[in-house]
């Protein structure tokens, strides 16, 4: 006959068992696999592949890029301007500008000012879309990479 404490034991032992029976696996395989072809790869800055280094064989190599900021603007215009980090939006131009230096603040409207539109088509046309176009495939690689790792 099972004495009352080996009875006790037994019970907290599949108490034990069906909590573990319970518990999550610590590790699941992710669902979304990371996936990339050769041709969305050709041209991106920092990456290589097919390369023979040190006598390895190296299928791929993949450089761990940073943004690079867009260009600020000139200081006549930077009041006018708002710049956004990403390579797709381009620079918006307000309607007008608060200015808060003297005893009052005084609002300056687009229209008094046109040189602020040609200094601004100048920037997006020389600075900014330049900038954008060069951003944009290594925006490209530090998304791969990112997927990678």
């Amino acid at each position: 006959m099972a004495l009352p404490k080996d009875k006790l034991v037994r019970l907290l032992e599949y108490i034990t068992e069906v909590e573990k029976l319970k518990k999550r696996a610590p590790f699941t395989v992710p669902d979304d696999l990371f996936r990339v072809f050769q041709r969305e790869l050709a041209g991106l800055p920092g990456i290589q592949y097919n390369l023979v280094a040190g006598g390895d064989d190296v299928w791929l190599r993949i450089a761990r890029l940073t943004e690079h900021p867009p260009p600020d603007p000139d200081l006549a215009l930077r009041p006018w301007v708002v710049v956004s980090r990403s390579v797709d939006k381009r620079p918006e131009l307000r309607d007008e500008v608060i200015i808060t230096r003297g005893p009052e603040p005084r609002t300056l409207r687009l229209a008094e000012f046109p040189g602020v539109v040609r200094l601004y088509e100048r920037y997006v046309a020389e600075r900014w879309q330049p900038w954008s176009d060069a951003e944009k495939p290594r925006r490209r690689a530090i998304r791969v990479y990112n997927q990678l790792f």
